[in-house]
């Protein structure tokens, strides 16, 4: 994306255990994309600014923040196979079971004679992560923007989270401004993390203008996170034929799944 004088990109270094970042996900399982999704990029800077999912003025502030172009990169992990060769992988997913409503109502059912009787089982559901990711976010955004997004960001009124309330941060968030995109990519920072790696290179998923130039569309822009109403946006993935995804066998099923190429 080209940018100018009335915008700045923030980049952002998301680093933790475990990060989660449903689109589609249903009552009984909650997936994980691969990739932050822009409800969770928003979600997070809503926080950090002090609005809390029912407030009166977030309605309002959501359509602006979910304009900001979004570019998430894939930090990939290097695999040491013996000792001169090493294999960069993308983050594994991780399924873990939550049990929930122990002793509480789940449904009324009638037995077999007819009466109404009470099913008070436990609910076990899946919630899936995504193990030891880490992800550099570039977002663009008005320069009237950047200093209170900036602010927010190095002392934030709420707790900031990567998807879910259990993901936290290792390490600071906010790790520059700058005048554009290309910028950003190309500084000390983002080489430092990337260990000079072009984009090209690596897993992104970036913000298209129009569904021709992406080659996948989601379900992750906030249009009301009290009342969990979501739009769509059409998204470029680019997965280099180079990497390699590891996790349980079964991960496909839950949200999407990673296109071969681009």
């Amino acid at each position: 994306m080209q940018s100018d004088q009335t915008t700045k990109t923030c980049l952002l270094f998301l680093d933790a255990p475990f990060q989660s970042y449903g689109a589609s996900s249903d009552w009984d399982i909650r997936g994980t994309q691969w990739f932050p999704t822009k409800s969770s990029t928003v979600g997070m800077l809503t926080a950090a600014m002090g609005y809390g999912r029912t407030h009166p003025e977030l309605e309002a502030l959501l359509p602006r923040l979910s304009s900001f172009h979004m570019i998430a990169v894939a930090v990939p992990t290097e695999v040491r196979l013996g000792n001169t060769y090493s294999r960069k992988v993308m983050p594994s997913k991780m399924r873990d079971y939550h049990v929930i409503r122990e002793g509480q109502t789940r449904r009324c059912e009638r037995n077999a004679i007819g009466d109404l009787a009470v099913n008070t089982a436990p609910v076990v559901t899946e919630r899936w992560y995504l193990n030891d990711s880490r992800f550099i976010v570039l977002l663009t955004m008005p320069t009237d923007e950047v200093a209170r997004i900036q602010a927010a960001l190095e002392n934030p009124v709420y707790l900031i989270s990567f998807g879910r309330r259990n993901c936290l941060p290792s390490s600071p968030l906010l790790r520059g401004v700058f005048d554009s995109v290309e910028e950003a990519w190309n500084s000390e920072v983002a080489k430092a993390l990337t260990r000079g790696c072009q984009m090209i290179e690596l897993p992104f998923m970036r913000d298209v203008d129009s569904p021709g130039e992406g080659n996948d569309v989601i379900m992750d822009v906030p249009i009301s996170f009290g009342r969990r109403k979501f739009g769509s946006r059409s998204v470029l993935v680019n997965i280099p034929n180079s990497m390699t995804t590891g996790g349980d066998s079964d991960e496909e099923s839950n949200d999407a799944a990673v296109p071969d190429s681009v």
